[in-house]
């Protein structure tokens, strides 16, 4: 069963179908996801922030990455076998962590655990970890559900993640 993608990942692969379009490829490789991801301001670069990485060294550090390619994207979106591979580990997060919806939080989980694309290599020699994302979306999670706990809220504690991160 695919998962219910939450907004800000329907964006991501949008932003990315556009970067691979940019570097003229016809597959979403790995980097043109991490490019997606690092476009705005979202779930995944608000824990990133609290980590101390900056979005833009990072979306500077993956362009250096990328490879011009010789075909236009055409139609729909797809997706290389290591993005699909992505999308699936990033879909295991969203159930491990109990969550409804994949969140852009699950997809960066998914690039720091697929070992072979680029954009897990810029991530992991940039610092960034798995346990370090997941104890600080946790942590994010928990404070916006214990504010909603303060309110009184009912509604608020079963909320999904991304939700609870952004403060809907």
């Amino acid at each position: 069963m695919r998962p219910v993608y939450s907004a800000g990942v329907h964006r991501l692969l949008t932003h990315a179908r556009q970067a691979a379009g940019q570097y003229r490829h016809r597959f979403i490789h790995t980097e043109y996801l991490l490019l997606g991801l690092l476009k705005e301001r979202n779930t995944a670069t608000r824990v990133l922030k609290s980590l101390g990485f900056e979005r833009e060294r990072l979306r500077r550090t993956c362009e250096r990455r990328c490879r011009r390619g010789q075909h236009e994207m055409e139609g729909e979106i797809k997706l290389t076998p290591r993005v699909q591979h992505i999308m699936a580990l990033a879909a295991e997060q969203m159930q491990a962590m109990g969550d409804r919806e994949l969140s852009t939080v699950h997809v960066l989980l998914g690039m720091l655990l697929e070992e072979e694309g680029i954009a897990g290599q810029v991530l992991r020699q940039s610092g960034v970890t798995v346990e370090a994302v997941r104890a600080t979306a946790l942590q994010m999670a928990s404070g916006a559900e214990n504010a909603s706990l303060e309110t009184g809220d009912p509604q608020d504690r079963r909320k999904p993640f991304w939700k609870r991160l952004l403060g809907m």
